[in-house]
């Protein structure tokens, strides 16, 4: 009788069920012209409410692109390869959190012969359209700290902001005139909450139901 006893203790005290919410949104950026960047976006997200259970993490990520139409027209006596550079970054900050996401492309190299019109109308084998110029990247970060927890606990909301930021460039042997038109970013950044909501599963409740009804067939 004591072992069906310690057998209900166990199941009694089983995990309760763990439970995740998502927030999310896309901040879309442009066409702007390249000097707008940076920009600055404010998000908001709901707090955990603390009536559904214990907060466990903290979850943000941030996914970016960016994209822009680039050509340049060679002012030189020389010919050259160009060689179009993109360098642009989202930076989320909220609560403690921070992520980072970096985006480094370079495309291939075309070859451009020596100016040939005296003109700066990127048009001809003197210039170089690249056409549509684009990269992606991602990060990510989270905490488990109680005390990082505490700002985003309660029935309000918490504030942050994701600063997008773009940069271009044409790598030449020569005087490269460049043109960047159409530059656009779009960020979609995630929190999720992970939290024991305090019920116990499911199989869990029905296990220490059979234990109570073992135990109270062997009482009789």
């Amino acid at each position: 009788m004591k072992t069906l006893g310690l057998s209900l203790l166990l199941v009694a005290n089983a995990p309760a069920a763990i439970q995740m919410i998502t927030q999310t949104a896309t901040i879309n950026n442009g066409p702007t012209p390249d000097a707008s960047f940076p920009l600055t976006t404010t998000i908001i997200v709901d707090q955990f409410d603390p009536s559904l259970g214990t907060l466990l993490s903290v979850f943000l990520s941030l996914d970016t692109t960016a994209a822009a139409n680039v050509r340049a027209d060679n002012e030189s006596a020389n010919e050259s390869d160009y060689i179009a550079n993109l360098n642009g970054s989202s930076v989320g900050s909220l609560g403690t959190l921070s992520t980072t996401a970096t985006i480094a492309e370079t495309t291939d190299a075309i070859s451009v012969i020596a100016d040939n019109d005296a003109a700066a109308d990127f048009i001809g084998e003197d210039s170089a359209d690249f056409m549509v110029v684009s990269g992606a990247a991602s990060d990510s970060d989270s905490t488990l700290a109680p005390g990082d927890l505490i700002s985003f606990t309660g029935i309000g909301t918490v504030s942050g902001t994701v600063v997008d930021s773009q940069g271009w460039s044409v790598s030449s042997g020569g005087n490269a005139l460049t043109e960047v038109s159409n530059s656009q970013s779009s960020t979609t950044w995630t929190v999720v909450y992970t939290y024991d909501d305090g019920v116990p599963e499911p199989s869990s409740a029905l296990l220490g139901g059979i234990s109570v009804l073992l135990l109270l067939r062997r009482r009789r």
